[in-house]
């Protein structure tokens, strides 16, 4: 994705630095975008050059494989200062169909598509305390992040699947063709009475 102030990465660099000397924790953020390079400067600061790689884009078979291969995945949202924040986070259902843990912060759609404590785990935004422990979570209850993940796949099939999507929208299509007919024949009554 791209790296915005609405991400929140800012606060991860942070929540890593509070995990670097109690855990092997390693970050990798995929995407580029115009808060890159204040980014790397704030990995810099914080002395987790070897703990972060800012990688970039990549395509979507690599991005496939790098799903495939993390151990958790983070989405550290914030509400940035112009009020944007993230809408559906599709990235989510992809961490989520991948079968990893997730943690994410309570903003904007995120909380259509995490349940706290049950899909993955829910922090408050701009609380990097908050992100450690959830992360550190993941790492010292791994029997708990596979059940979350495992219950955040099954979320993710259910609500979130072409087959389901196809049938909300038959069945929203059916709503709607209905209220207009149901519209029609009102407005003809109307008209001949």
């Amino acid at each position: 994705g791209r790296l915005v102030e609405r991400k929140g990465v800012r606060y991860l660099l942070d929540a890593i630095a509070q995990l670097q000397d109690r855990y092997d924790v390693v970050l990798r953020v995929v995407g580029d975008g115009p808060w890159r390079p204040r980014l790397e400067a704030r990995a810099e600061t914080l002395s987790l050059q070897d703990r972060v790689s800012f990688e970039g884009f990549v395509s979507k078979d690599e991005l496939a494989r790098r799903f495939a291969a993390c151990d958790a995945f983070v989405l550290p949202a914030i509400v940035d200062a112009k009020g944007d924040t993230e809408g559906l986070g599709v990235v989510l259902i992809e961490a989520l169909s991948y079968g990893k843990p997730v943690v994410a912060t309570s903003v904007g759609g995120i909380v259509d598509i995490v349940r706290d404590g049950d899909t993955g785990l829910v922090v408050p935004p701009e609380d990097a305390e908050a992100l450690a422990r959830a992360i550190a979570t993941c790492i010292q209850q791994p029997d708990r992040a596979r059940a979350l993940a495992e219950r955040g796949r099954a979320h993710v099939e259910a609500e979130f699947s072409w087959d389901t999507i196809i049938t909300r929208l038959a069945s929203l299509y059916g709503e709607l063709a209905a209220r207009r007919a149901s519209y029609r024949q009102a407005k003809a009554r109307d008209a001949g009475a």
